[in-house]
């Protein structure tokens, strides 16, 4: 998808995009918990437990890297 004025990096124009989300690193932030959210639904998928196996599938999000 082309850029008008960004850069193309998502998390980076996250973090750059004010003085409290520069500070706070709000794309880091974002990015870490979509990580974590995505890392779970592969546990759960793996989990003999659970009855459902179609979490990641169903659920996942996409990183800001890969946006």
């Amino acid at each position: 998808m082309p850029q008008i004025n960004g850069t193309g990096n998502v998390q980076d124009e996250l973090n750059r995009m004010a003085p409290a989300a520069a500070h706070a690193k709000l794309g880091d932030v974002l990015n870490d918990l979509i990580t974590k959210h995505n890392a779970l639904l592969v546990k759960l998928d793996a989990d003999t437990g659970v009855n459902a196996t179609d979490y990641t599938a169903t659920l996942a999000v996409i990183t800001l890297p890969n946006r």
